[in-house]
């Protein structure tokens, strides 16, 4: 899947911003419902180490990116977490414009 994640603030270690998806290249993974674009938060550090909740207004079925900042780059790892644990998980990776 590709898609867009805009940042629209970033503060005292906080981001919160909208995200879009633009493609699908495999429908069939547990969290695709979930990722049609919406709002995120998320969490920054220095280190730059960043989390994103890709659905906040949902604790029992979301997914969670966490990644690594180097440079215009980000790689990480995506989870679906849902009531009964983990039902998926893959890597994750951006490009920054």
């Amino acid at each position: 899947m590709d898609g867009t994640l805009t940042i629209v603030s970033a503060a005292d270690g906080k981001i919160d911003g909208s995200f879009k998806r633009t493609a699908v290249y495999d429908s069939s993974f547990s969290a695709y419902g979930l990722l049609t674009g919406g709002k995120f938060t998320g969490t920054y550090k220095p280190n730059g180490d960043v989390g994103f909740n890709m659905n906040p207004r949902l604790e029992d079925n979301n997914v969670y990116i966490g990644a690594k900042l180097s440079g215009d780059n980000m790689n990480g790892s995506w989870s679906h977490s849902t009531m009964t644990g983990s039902k998926d998980k893959g890597k994750f990776s951006a490009t920054l414009k």
